[in-house]
């Protein structure tokens, strides 16, 4: 949400281009605090329900970057955000977005977490105001049906194949299962 925290991630790229643009974007799945993080102070962190419930949306912002940036990023936050979702297209461009798989026990973030996620919300959804943002946010913290406990990477992994498999009409290729993770064949071999 926050444009200066998002290009720390560009900046750590070998292609450094700015989006070429960004703006609002209403997301049909829950925004929730769940885990922890050492880097926000061993505070909960944000994540997206895998699961779409368009009754509860979350404001959002996109950002029109490269396939590359997008990888670059996915793997920057690391490997609790591993599941790919797609959230339909703006513009014949498709919108992807990563979350976690698996849903954590919702928890609290950090002050310094908090606000910048505050700040991002009051930059993207200016006509929103203070009032709303916070009555927003509010909701979204200590709310919801996120019961699941902490998870190491391989439980991370397995759970996204799980979803991938689980949510194919028929049959699902190992393409799939690494485009939904967000993983080329050669970080697949890697790993």
């Amino acid at each position: 949400l926050n444009y200066d925290r998002f290009m720390k991630y560009i900046r750590r790229l070998s292609d450094t281009t700015p989006p070429r643009e960004s703006r609002p974007f209403v997301i049909p799945h829950r925004l929730y605090f769940g885990g922890t993080s050492g880097l926000w102070q061993n505070g909960a962190v944000a994540f997206l329900h895998p699961d779409r419930d368009e009754a509860v949306p979350s404001y959002g912002r996109i950002y029109r970057i490269t396939k590359e940036q997008y990888q670059g990023v996915m793997q920057d936050e690391g490997p609790k955000y591993v599941y790919r979702m797609h959230l339909g297209e703006v513009d014949g461009l498709p919108v992807y977005t990563f979350t976690s798989p698996l849903v954590y026990r919702q928890g609290i973030p950090s002050d310094l977490y908090f606000h910048t996620i505050r700040d991002g919300l009051k930059e993207t959804w200016t006509e929103l105001g203070d009032g709303m943002i916070d009555a927003y946010l509010a909701d979204r913290i200590g709310n919801g049906d996120a019961t699941m406990e902490r998870f190491d990477d391989d439980q991370i992994l397995s759970a996204g194949v799980l979803r991938v498999i689980r949510s194919a009409p028929h049959a699902v290729a190992v393409a799939e299962i690494r485009q939904a993770l967000g993983r080329t064949e050669a970080e697949q071999n890697a790993a």
